[in-house]
């Protein structure tokens, strides 16, 4: 259908994808600009008119399109009014000197992460509402929401991230919010539907891309009420090392299920995996409260009943801790 729809300079930059990621995103955004015409009743032939521009921004006739990534989201916005949209995964771990840099060039007082991003947002989704502006517009007040009469909402998803969108008088807009994941077949799934642990020792909370067969990454937001905390250690919060190594272990799971479930044979009976050995483990850094831990487990090789993972654990773009794991499969 996509090849049927879109032009061949869209179908060619689909092709031309550098990486599986990229392709992915591209891929995305083209099934959902499908299902957003379909939804609003706007000929299938408009998606035909879709390009990019000289600066690669997208380009389609008597609309606005705006697209953002982040982590493992698709954010996609079709509007007949010009708008300027930006998203932020809220990262915990943007050192707080950060905030006095921010305030001393953009005359704030932020002193929390959510405002700082909410911020930071608008300021980005004002940027993009404009094709020749940037960030230094702002520093050196040559930009401002007021001067051109610009509104901003912001939109929270899963308390993981911060959608920002501007436009003039956007508050008498029509707004139709329908949210999708990235890979539009993970948001039929979750953990608890693919591992047999429940209660407080399921340890993933989410799926956030996987290719079904060769990786997966998944995501822990770590609250500070997390029961491993009362003891560990008193003043001083960390993760415990044994229970990163267990959400990689149940991340391995999800992709054996995951790699069954795309097959065509009956894999009702294909478990999860159990636990066989731990080749290596290496913790790099400690993991606090308020934390989002993204795991991504990628198969090594299969002999028998056994399958060998790489697993890497990140807490936004610094390693946490990195582990070889061998895992037992059986009907």
């Amino acid at each position: 259908m996509v090849n049927r729809l879109y032009n061949i300079e869209m179908i060619k930059r689909l092709e031309e994808s550098y990486s599986y990621l990229y392709k992915n995103r591209r891929l995305t955004f083209m099934c959902m600009m499908i299902n957003i015409c379909r939804f609003l009743g706007i000929p299938s032939s408009s998606l035909g008119t879709i390009y990019h521009n000289h600066s690669g921004k997208l380009i389609m006739d008597n609309y606005n399109i705006a697209v953002s990534y982040s982590g493992g989201y698709t954010f996609c916005m079709l509007s007949d009014f010009k708008v300027g949209f930006d998203v932020e995964h809220i990262n915990f771990d943007v050192p707080r000197n950060e905030f006095e840099v921010f305030n001393h060039f953009f005359k704030t007082d932020i002193k929390d992460y959510l405002t700082f991003f909410k911020e930071w947002t608008r300021l980005e989704s004002i940027v993009k509402y404009f094709d020749n502006k940037g960030i230094k517009d702002f520093i050196y007040n040559k930009l401002s929401s007021k001067q051109y009469g610009l509104d901003t909402i912001h939109i929270m998803l899963d308390r993981n991230y911060i959608i920002a969108i501007s436009a003039e008088k956007l508050y008498s807009k029509k707004i139709i919010y329908n949210l999708n994941v990235s890979n539009m077949e993970l948001t039929k799934l979750k953990p608890v539907d693919l591992l047999p642990h429940n209660g407080t020792m399921l340890l993933v909370d989410r799926i956030i891309d996987s290719d079904y067969e060769s990786f997966v990454v998944t995501e822990r937001t770590v609250d500070r009420n997390d029961f491993y905390f009362d003891g560990h250690f008193p003043n001083h919060p960390i993760v415990p090392g044994v229970f990163i190594i267990e959400m990689m272990f149940q991340t391995c799971g999800i992709l054996v299920r995951l790699s069954n479930t795309s097959k065509e044979s009956n894999s009702a009976n294909i478990q999860a995996g159990k636990a066989v050995s731990i080749k290596s483990a290496k913790f790099k850094k400690e993991v606090s409260p308020d934390s989002i831990i993204q795991i991504k487990a990628t198969k090594k090789y299969s002999v028998m009943t056994f399958t060998e993972f790489i697993v890497n654990a990140f807490v936004g773009e610094e390693e946490v801790c990195n582990a070889e794991l061998i895992i037992s499969v059986q009907s």
